[in-house]
Order: structure tokens, then sequence, then C-alpha cells
């Protein structure tokens, strides 16, 4: 799977997808399936809002797919998948985005990457890019810490 940039075909934005599939679109022109990642600032809570931003380099998964203009393509990028349970590469040693949390624009939620939540082929999909980030970077050091009263909060505010 590749990651790349696209220039916004109809805003002036950047986005960040991963490409799923190249094609020819009905127009004779190539078309790249993307599927996108969101960053925090960008993805809406369900009760109105966005998400915090806790790191620079943080983005959110998306199952939401789109075709865009192979034109488009900016160049490519790297992406790091981390459990939440797990410490992040270091931005010198690993420089390139994280994510640890998978957002569902239709219901607006996030879950973490390794809640075991989605259906089986889209949790699949995930613990392969986890196991791509650890074939990449090697193994990620475990954290353990206690959860306190804010982080009960943040993980319920997560699911709302």
């Amino acid at each position: 799977m590749s990651f790349i940039f696209f220039k916004g075909v109809f805003l002036n934005v950047v986005m960040l997808s991963c490409c799923q599939d190249i094609k020819q679109g009905s127009n004779g022109h190539v078309v790249v399936t993307g599927q996108w990642f969101y960053r925090p600032e960008e993805a809406e809570k369900k009760g109105g809002g966005n998400w915090k931003l806790h790191d620079t380099r943080e983005l959110f998964y998306s199952f939401h797919r789109d075709d865009v203009p192979a034109e488009a393509i900016m160049h490519k990028c790297v992406v790091h998948f981390a459990p939440i349970h797990k410490q992040l590469p270091k931005r010198k040693d690993h420089p390139g985005f994280i994510v640890q949390k998978v957002y569902d624009n239709v219901g607006k939620k996030l879950w973490r990457v390794g809640d075991k939540v989605y259906e089986h082929t889209k949790q699949r999909e995930i613990d392969v890019l986890i196991q791509k980030t650890l074939q990449r970077i090697g193994e990620l050091p475990h954290i353990e810490f206690a959860e306190t009263t804010d982080q009960m909060k943040s993980k319920k505010e997560e699911n709302h």
C-alpha cells in the first residue's frame, strides 16, 4: 500500500490518502481510489465540533473511499500505525505521520486502532498496516500507564 498526498480537486487543500486502486475512469483518464486520512481538526464529532490535535504528526485513518484524478497526486509519504499502548516512533528516527485512531466519518466517532471493533476485513486491514509499520521500524516499546480520570474521560468522549 502506498500513502500519497493529493492536491484537493474541489478545494485548494492537500489531502492524504492510502492508494487502494488505480484504474481508467469513464472519461479515459487515470483515476486513483483513495482511502482517506483525516486530520483531527478536520474530523467532525457526532455532537458538533472537531477533535483536539495531540501531535502535529497525528492523523485518523478511515474507511472512507473516493476516486480522484491521478493528476492530483503530489508525492508519496510515510504513515506509521501504532496501537495506543505503544510508544510513538521518534520523529528524527522515523519521520512521517502517526495513526493511532480510526475515524468513522458517517457516525462521527473515533476508535483506537487496537480496539478490535471492526468487521473482519476492516480489522484485518488495520492489523496488516500495524504489522507493516513494525516490520519497517521495529518493535515499539509498550507503555505502562495508570488510567487517570482525564484518560477515562477522554476514552468516553472519543466514542460520543
